[in-house]
């Protein structure tokens, strides 16, 4: 189980194809690959690499976010590791729901 991290995100930059570095308010750094939660309509509109690479931080509560309205919570993202595999699976799960719906 995870738990809630207070760290916010300071920086972030693109180093790769839908890859960030995040740089959090304690000094850690975490490299992270976003490319197997990039589904559904909020979050798949990201693998347009043009989107992806709109990657701001909002300062004001230290996540990060794209033009689109997508943002990942720090303590999400600080977590990345432990919390990857199940973020995907929750995602892919909503993106069927959405389909099914259609």
């Amino acid at each position: 189980m995870t738990k809630h991290v207070f760290e916010k995100v300071t920086t972030v930059a693109v180093i790769g194809d839908y890859r960030l570095r995040v740089h959090f308010s304690d000094g850690t750094d975490r490299e992270i690959d976003f490319e197997p939660v990039l589904h559904g309509g909020i979050y798949g509109a990201l693998r347009n690499k043009a989107v992806f690479n709109q990657v701001i931080v909002d300062a004001e509560v230290g996540v990060i976010c794209w033009p689109n309205g997508a943002d990942f919570d720090s303590s999400i993202l600080y977590q990345w590791d432990v919390v990857k595999d199940e973020l995907g699976r929750k995602i892919a799960a909503a993106e069927s729901a959405e389909l099914a719906s259609r």
